[in-house]
Order: structure tokens, then sequence, then C-alpha cells
């Protein structure tokens, strides 16, 4: 019964985590998208005159105007180790570092709920849920 209830736990956190992943790409996808298009049309440009002129011709390429936020990349690293973490449930040095990464998106999401107007907190119960198996895992090893 217990093995099954922490392999239950383990899934629902790696369908969870997939989750986040998803609907974080999601939102840097959306807010990104007009950047995306016009650095990859710029490229193009940039390859065909360089092909068009024989090599003679080097344009300077569009720099990114990609801007990824530092907080997306954070909660994308560690939603991405909590998906990792559930194959590597007897790695304690892995899960005491992500421990650390995920009180700092607990924290990051608790002080967005309180200060924005009509924000939730979206990833608090799968961080939740992530601390209960990180303590199963901590009595197993």
């Amino acid at each position: 019964m217990a093995k099954a209830a922490f392999f239950i736990l383990r899934v629902l956190i790696a369908i969870g985590a997939l989750a986040v992943l998803a609907g974080t790409l999601a939102v840097f996808l959306l807010q990104n998208f007009i950047g995306l298009i016009k650095s990859g049309v710029g490229m193009i440009a940039s390859v065909v005159t360089l092909f068009a002129s024989g090599f003679r011709n080097s344009p300077e390429a569009p720099g990114p105007s990609v801007v990824i936020s530092p907080v997306l990349l954070g909660l994308g690293i560690t939603f991405s180790a909590m998906f990792v973490s559930v194959f590597l449930p007897g790695q304690r040095i892995f899960l005491h570092g992500l421990a650390v990464m995920a009180l700092a998106a607990a924290g990051w999401d608790v002080w967005r709920a309180t200060t924005t107007p009509n924000h939730e907190m979206l990833f608090l119960p799968l961080i939740v849920l992530w601390f209960v198996y990180y303590g199963l895992c901590l009595r197993r090893a």
C-alpha cells in the first residue's frame, strides 16, 4: 500500500511538473513571439545576402530580440529539476538543492499573489506536494 501511494505521488509530481513547464513555455513563447519572428526573418535575410554576394558581403546579423525573464528561467529550471527528481529519489544532495529552489519559487509565488491583484498562487500546490515527496524520500534513504 505504501509503495503504491509513493508511486502515485511520484506520478502526480511528474505530471504536475510537466504541466507547469508547458505553461511556462507557453508564456515565454507568447511574450516573445514577435521578437522570435523578427529575429528569424533577419537571420534568413543575412544568410540570403551572404550567399547572393558570393561570400563577399557579410552583413551585420541582427541581435536576438528575445528577452528571457529571470523568473521564468528560474521556474523552468526548478520544475525541470522536480521532474528529474521523480526518477532520482535516493539522491539526497540533489533533493536538498532542489528544496532550496522550491522554497524560492514558493516564496516568489506567495509574494506575487499577495502584491498583485487578481493573481492566484499557481505553483504552491505542486510545491507542497513535492515537499511531501521530499520528506518521504529522506525517510526512505
